[in-house]
């Protein structure tokens, strides 16, 4: 996890983590769900096995009663495809902004 200046307002963080996706979704839309983010927040999305990237909006958060695992996120079933992944679970790292401590969807 670390924070990268953007400029004096905005801040850009970054996490990394483990990402699964949804593989019965026949949507073609690019969004997730995320264990503490809240909706609305778009988030760039790095594979870090191919290095290939997409943007995806937060549509919620992942239910306390997941019992899959620790993820960071759950994506759509075409955002997981656009991202090139092959297994049930890949390594990804998130990047949103935030501003004065909030977080903010009006960048990427």
């Amino acid at each position: 996890y670390y924070k990268q200046q953007k400029d004096s307002t905005y801040v850009e963080e970054s996490e990394k983590g483990i990402a699964t996706w949804l593989r019965e979704d026949s949507q073609t839309k690019m969004y997730a769900v995320h264990r503490s983010l809240p909706a609305g927040t778009i988030l760039k999305v790095r594979n870090l096995l191919n290095e290939r990237i997409i943007y995806v909006k937060v549509l919620g958060n992942i239910p306390a009663n997941n019992t899959a695992g620790k993820e960071t996120m759950i994506m759509s079933n075409y955002a997981a495809q656009t991202l090139g992944v092959l297994d049930d679970r890949i390594l990804v790292e998130v990047s949103y902004f935030t501003k004065e401590g909030k977080i903010s969807s009006n960048f990427y």
